[in-house]
């Protein structure tokens, strides 16, 4: 059965090919075999990153954001402070100091929609009831800030420059600065998560991985140049699914529009999929009703984030064995393979991947059996995997079982929208 063995393995090169290239461009590494301790949880570099800092956005039109505001003070308790993004000076408004003399973590609250209001301050109320200080950015463009509308581009990097503000207030703990936001802040806020900042983590709520049909079907006028591709891919998180590199939580209403949940959900198994720090939530609500629980919820992880961090960083160190097995696998060296993604599941046993690659590694050495357990562990985990209905059908037909691979095929190929 020769033949069935090269398509199990065919089919788990593919599954890991592209993730893998970018993994191995992005961290310089030679050999993903020589160091067992490869994290692909890089704090300093992402492919999106690396592309935007060799790109220019061409804004052909220069005008302010594209909504109205109005001119309010801060409330009680909240004052209003300047902070720099690059040669822009930005207004945000920023909780008072606590009373007491430690430092605070901290959030940054992204607005919804093209202008600040209070209601932006208020969304992010329940953060200050827990301790930390709050700060909500105007960005460029907005409410009289200086600066151009650049519709999800240079608005990326005024949270960023937040960010370095609070690192350099003295009341905030520098090491648990936060990034949230809503909507339009919600989508900024995921792809803030694609680059090197002073935030720890960050959520979204309500927030958009693909930016493309609102940029050109939400009736806002499209600032920069529409015929250049680039411009489009680099305001939208979805060609760059390898590049989240802080941890990353998306909040989704459960009476949103069913494309943004489904859209959202496919999105974070992706990138859980390739060792990715990215959870999603569903929450009771509509696009606005769900901010509140999105917010609690949010802040609970945050409060939480070095537990976090501890499962981020298994499943990122078991994506990296999976990823030198499948280098294994490829030189036709079974056993050692085999150990790899061993590793890979002692890391993370709920990795279907991990699963998926154990079965492939035991097709090629004729263990059908056995493959076949690691296929069904996998499918328990994920029973939507269609990569591994797709083997478990080859392993099955291997030991003569035609009719149960013909049923495991058939849900692989409409899992995989293969017919």
């Amino acid at each position: 059965m020769r033949l069935l063995t090269q398509i199990i393995t065919m089919l788990l090169v593919i599954s890991l090919a592209p993730a893998v290239t970018l993994a191995i461009d992005r961290n310089n590494t030679e050999s993903m075999a020589q160091d067992e301790n490869i994290s692909f949880i890089d704090q300093s570099m992402s492919r999106f990153y690396a592309e935007r800092s060799s790109f220019e956005t061409n804004l052909i039109q220069r005008i302010p954001a594209p909504q109205e505001y109005n001119d309010e003070l801060p409330p009680a308790g909240a004052k209003e402070v300047i902070y720099d993004s690059g040669d822009l000076k930005l207004k945000a408004w920023l909780s008072d100091k606590p009373a007491d003399n430690n430092k605070h973590p901290a959030v940054v609250f992204a607005h919804g929609g093209f202008s600040f209001g209070g209601t932006g301050w208020n969304d992010g109320q329940e953060f200050i009831n827990h301790g930390f200080v709050l700060m909500t950015p105007m960005l460029r463009g907005e409410n009289g800030n200086p600066g151009n509308f650049e519709y999800f581009y240079g608005e990326v990097n005024d949270l960023l420059a937040a960010a370095d503000y609070l690192a350099n207030v003295s009341y905030i703990d520098s090491e648990n600065i936060f990034l949230c936001g809503h909507s339009v802040g919600g989508t900024l806020s995921i792809l803030s998560s694609m680059m090197p900042s002073n935030y720890r983590a960050i959520s979204s709520f309500g927030g958009m991985p693909d930016t493309g049909y609102l940029i050109k079907y939400g009736g806002y006028p499209i600032p920069f140049d529409s015929k250049n591709i680039k411009e489009f891919e680099l305001r939208s998180a979805i060609y760059h699914g390898d590049s989240i590199i802080k941890p990353l939580f998306i909040y989704v209403g459960d009476q949103e529009d069913a494309s943004l949940i489904q859209f959202s959900k496919d999105f974070v198994k992706y990138e859980k999929l390739i060792g990715k720090p990215c959870e999603f939530t569903g929450v009771k609500g509509d696009h606005w009703s769900s901010v509140a629980e999105s917010v609690r919820l949010s802040r609970i992880e945050f409060e939480n984030i070095q537990a976090y961090e501890a499962l981020a960083l298994n499943r990122s160190l078991s994506y990296s064995w999976i990823a030198k097995g499948n280098d294994l696998l490829n030189l036709t060296r079974y056993d050692d393979a085999l150990k790899c993604f061993d590793k890979a599941i002692a890391a993370d046993p709920f990795s279907a991947l991990a699963w998926n690659a154990k079965g492939s590694a035991l097709g090629e050495m004729g263990h059908y059996d056995e493959a076949i357990k690691c296929f069904e562990k996998a499918i328990e985990i994920d029973d939507e995997f269609s990569l591994a209905w797709e083997n478990k059908s080859l392993a099955l037909r291997a030991l003569g079982k035609i009719a149960e691979s013909n049923s495991a095929l058939v849900k692989a190929r409409q899992l995989g929208n293969m017919w």
